[in-house]
């Protein structure tokens, strides 16, 4: 049994390491060296035989590092709180978050670790503050990025409130809503029908960028060129209108202070990160990127795969177990 569980960790290690994945490689060995060590007879060696009285209290913390390493970097389990998605998902579904196809999201606090955030600020007690940020959100390789179609968790941005809806375009794209269609690239989205109307209803929510000279409406919105990383636009008013709040959210502000100095206002930008625009498939009845904008890579928690179990009225919710919806 050691040596078929010690061939799969190998294979995995190989795997891994042909992807580029490496933090998962040195992850998947140092699982490898304490699953050896714990299989060992501690009596056969003097060393370990002295501090044999650890071996329960280590299996103990191993358990918890693990359940902590695995829910912060591996999955996640987001429970669906609206109509947007209906009807891929309704109010009362608890869907599987993959977080490592993307690569998962480091910590930008103590507070992002799970049960430790917690421990914390009972420790800290009153003063604490859960939305703290001490370092820049970075994320992991993964397999692969986000991708059209993709159903897609991630937090709001310039919050900490978790999303989820249907990525419909990815950076570098050219997106545009012509009479509720959607067209990438100037062609009409295929994938995209199952982003539906929703009904003659239309929020009253002020589109994203919030120019009104654009004459943008929620059928009716763009063209607009999502930034990826490393491109780079001269300022003067139409790109001030289309870029100049996402600049001021998600990019370094021209009012930053770095190192002590104010950082000096140019004539041009070079984005540090690549967008993505989600869209409910409920589409009027959905808060997405037509209202709060393109969603920074850091932004993104995972992809939602399958369905786990529903509480949700509606819908054949009874059937609604270990359902997959997303490919």
């Amino acid at each position: 049994m050691k040596k078929v569980v010690a061939a799969i960790f190998t294979i995995g290690v190989m795997i891994t390491l042909a992807a580029g994945m490496y933090w998962l490689s040195v992850s998947m060995f140092i699982a490898i060296a304490v699953f050896l060590l714990l299989s060992l007879r501690w009596s056969d060696y003097p060393f370990l035989r002295r501090i044999g009285f650890l071996k329960t209290p280590l299996l103990f913390l191993i358990a918890v590092v693990l359940a902590i390493v695995v829910r912060l970097f591996f999955f996640g389990i987001y429970n669906v709180g609206s109509n947007s998605m209906r009807d891929t998902l309704v109010p009362g579904d608890y869907v599987w978050v993959n977080k490592l196809i993307y690569g998962p999201l480091l910590p930008t606090s103590v507070y992002d670790i799970p049960w430790v955030g917690v421990g914390y600020w009972l420790i800290k007690g009153r003063p604490a503050d859960i939305y703290s940020i001490t370092r820049i959100p970075s994320r992991l390789k993964g397999y692969r990025s986000s991708a059209a179609n993709d159903v897609v968790v991630f937090n709001k941005p310039g919050t900490t409130e978790a999303f989820i809806k249907r990525c419909v375009a990815g950076p570098g794209d050219t997106l545009e809503i012509r009479r509720g269609d959607i067209l990438v690239n100037g062609r009409v989205v295929v994938d995209a029908v199952k982003v539906k109307g929703g009904g003659p209803e239309v929020p009253a929510w002020k589109v994203y960028p919030g120019v009104d000279s654009l004459g943008w409406d929620i059928d009716n919105w763009g063209p607009y060129i999502l930034p990826c990383k490393g491109m780079e636009i001269v300022w003067d008013e139409k790109s001030l209108q289309l870029y100049g709040k996402l600049e001021a959210l998600c990019e370094i502000r021209r009012t930053d202070v770095v190192n002590g100095e104010p950082v000096t206002q140019t004539d041009n930008h070079t984005f540090k990160h690549d967008y993505y625009f989600m869209v409910g498939d409920n589409r009027h009845a959905s808060h997405d990127s037509r209202f709060f904008g393109p969603v920074p890579d850091y932004d993104i928690i995972g992809k939602a795969t399958f369905i786990i179990f529903s509480q949700g009225e509606g819908l054949d919710s009874g059937r609604r177990f270990l359902r997959c919806f997303n490919r």
